[in-house]
């Protein structure tokens, strides 16, 4: 089983510390000071799969992962230009065919860079694999919802929510609904859409093989920009008609997304971090100053405050998972302002 590690993001949910060269899988926030990147592959080593590892990331970010994970045996796929995770993943199963010599009958194992899970994630993750040999064409990951998230994609199990069996047939599939939708499929059974997937290498051969000519890496390469520019998800799960047989293993131990500040604060164990002072009356806030000038926090409930050289983030913290559309397109500011 080879193992696919998507790692090419620019974590803009993370802004102001993450962007395209500092991503947020390369920021040391998480607990002992590691990073996402460096926690993930500390797991999967420890589950005998960083062997097989092969990571796929951006031009801007490939320096940053060799000297992560400070491992000259790794795999490293860079993308030619960041166009979502199905040609990213499409790119990394040519690799595998035409530059590692994987036969096409191969099991490929796809995993995002940051969740925050326990060692028991890697152990069910080798679940995947039987439900292929079964006659499954895609098998993926879902987790058991806590709270009815809009953030996160959602799998309903055939059986809906009277199973208790590890496995069970896909029905449908839904990406980020609002509250009251998510609620609604909770009750039925639905489980948060992990971002796991296992196939054969066959099934994203043809794929390509349907959209463009390839019979080298370099082809593939050349052509990466007539991919299109999707999530795996939207073109394989959602509209894809070759495919009939999804299957989802239930995943029952924790689970947690770190991408948003809300989520990776509460399993960060420095705070604040930087030169910060905070009184006393502050309650469930996190801060964190990389700029020289020091930061006086009162009286904040529930917050998280930012400060790096690249701008200054005030948030609620359940409102910080939004952060994304708010910062698209933002540059420094290069004025001045006077105050009389």
């Amino acid at each position: 089983m080879k193992v696919v590690l998507l790692s090419g993001g620019s974590g803009s949910r993370l802004w102001p510390l993450s962007g395209e060269t500092r991503a947020k899988q390369f920021l040391h926030l998480l607990p002992g000071g590691e990073s996402m990147l460096e926690r993930i592959y500390g797991q999967l080593s420890k589950a005998g799969l960083a062997e097989q590892l092969t990571v796929v990331t951006g031009a801007a970010q490939r320096d940053s992962v060799l000297a992560q994970l400070n491992e000259s045996s790794v795999r490293v796929v860079t993308e030619p230009r960041r166009r979502n995770t199905f040609p990213a993943i499409a790119l990394a199963c040519a690799n595998l065919y035409f530059e590692q010599h994987c036969d096409r009958d191969e099991t490929v194992l796809v995993l995002p860079v940051d969740p925050f899970v326990p060692d028991s994630y890697f152990a069910a993750l080798r679940e995947l694999e039987p439900l292929l040999d079964d006659g499954a064409q895609l098998a993926l990951m879902g987790a058991r919802p806590v709270y009815a998230a809009e953030k996160y994609g959602y799998i309903l199990p055939a059986d809906g929510v009277a199973s208790g069996t590890l496995s069970s047939t896909v029905s449908e599939f839904l990406e980020k609904p609002d509250r009251a939708t998510a609620a609604e499929w909770i009750d039925r059974g639905a489980l948060w859409n992990c971002g796991v997937f296992a196939f054969r290498l066959d099934l994203m051969l043809r794929q390509l093989e349907k959209r463009i000519a390839c019979t080298s890496y370099a082809d593939v390469l050349k052509q990466y920009d007539a991919l299109e520019r999707n999530s795996f998800d939207r073109v394989l799960l959602e509209k894809s008609s070759d495919i009939h047989d999804i299957r989802v293993v239930r995943y029952r131990d924790s689970w947690i997304d770190i991408g948003t500040w809300n989520t990776i604060t509460a399993v960060m164990e420095q705070n604040p971090i930087g030169n910060v002072r905070m009184a006393a009356d502050c309650g469930n806030t996190h801060v964190i100053n990389e700029i020289g000038i020091p930061i006086v926090v009162m009286g904040a409930k529930d917050m998280v405050v930012v400060a790096s050289p690249d701008g200054i983030l005030i948030a609620d913290k359940e409102q910080s998972s939004y952060l994304e559309p708010l910062v698209q397109g933002l540059t420094k500011w290069t004025g001045t302002i006077g105050i009389t």
